[in-house]
């Protein structure tokens, strides 16, 4: 159905030809509603305006219409033009004039060129609804496809956690062959101080993949935010003989020189 169609609800047929002629004239669509039940289901069905006299007022069944328009969605508020004696009005009228939220009043005899204009006025002012409509629908549209994303990442970083435990629990199976391996190098080969070297290293780098992979393994209690730190006094020499195991490899490589002046006494850092 047309939108921007108004609907008139007149006292007479004779009104309602007239009515009909005058707005079809000026371009305006127009239907002619015969009871309150019309008028009802006409606003349902979508109207840019709704045309009635105050007789209509009292018309058998247009609590009807005072519920259609109570029930309008949020964005929606249909203009109704009210034709009647705007110094002489009932009470009833009156409380049902006050029960309208967007009314405008047309003293009788209302003119024709003011009646088109109340009209065209109402019009604009309904198509400015249905596009603040529009743009509802486009939030909620856009709202839809965030919650939409937000799934899909939820879903995404749930199977990331996934694959990182059985990551770390796949890991940690060959660590334990690897320690004891490295136990047995100290005990099965000859004692020469090289060797006892290298297998401190293995045993020392063991461990701490070991201590590696066990934070993986705690990867769900870490996404959720329980992330129990352990708080212990560091020896400065001991993390300098750490960093300087790491990367010996590379300054072999490079060929570079390293000199560490050792000091008396070993430094403890300790966090407060």
């Amino acid at each position: 159905m047309d939108e921007n169609r108004v609907l008139i609800f007149p006292p007479s047929r004779r009104d309602a030809k007239a009515s009909c002629n005058l707005l079809r004239s000026a371009g305006i669509d127009c239907i002619v509603c015969a009871s309150a039940a019309e008028v009802a289901a006409g606003i349902r069905g979508g109207a840019g305006t709704l045309v009635l006299t105050d007789s209509a007022l009292t018309a058998q069944h247009f609590d009807a219409v005072l519920a259609e328009l109570v029930q309008q969605p949020a964005w929606s508020d249909l203009p109704v033009l009210l034709i009647c004696s705007v110094d002489n009005t009932s009470p009833a009228a009156a409380r049902i004039i006050a029960a309208l939220s967007n009314v405008t009043l047309l003293d009788r005899p209302a003119s024709a060129r003011a009646l088109i204009s109340a009209i065209e006025g109402a019009l604009r002012a309904r198509r400015r609804q249905y596009e603040m409509r529009q743009q509802l629908a486009a939030l909620r549209q856009a709202e839809e496809s965030l919650r939409a994303r937000e799934r899909e990442l939820r879903l995404a970083d749930r199977r990331k956690d996934e694959f990182l435990a059985m990551l770390a629990h796949e890991l940690r199976n060959p660590l334990a062959p690897i320690r004891s391996a490295s136990e047995l190098l100290t005990r099965v080969l000859p004692v020469q101080q090289q060797v006892r070297t290298m297998a401190e290293i293995l045993k020392r780098q063991v461990v701490h993949l070991t201590r590696i992979v066990d934070d993986l393994l705690e990867v769900s209690r870490i996404t959720q935010g329980r992330i129990d730190l352990r708080r212990e006094p560091v020896a400065v020499g001991r993390v300098i003989e750490d960093a300087l195991e790491a990367v010996e490899p590379l300054i072999r490589d490079k060929r570079h020189q390293v000199l560490v002046h050792p000091v008396a006494a070993d430094l403890i850092v300790r966090s407060e």
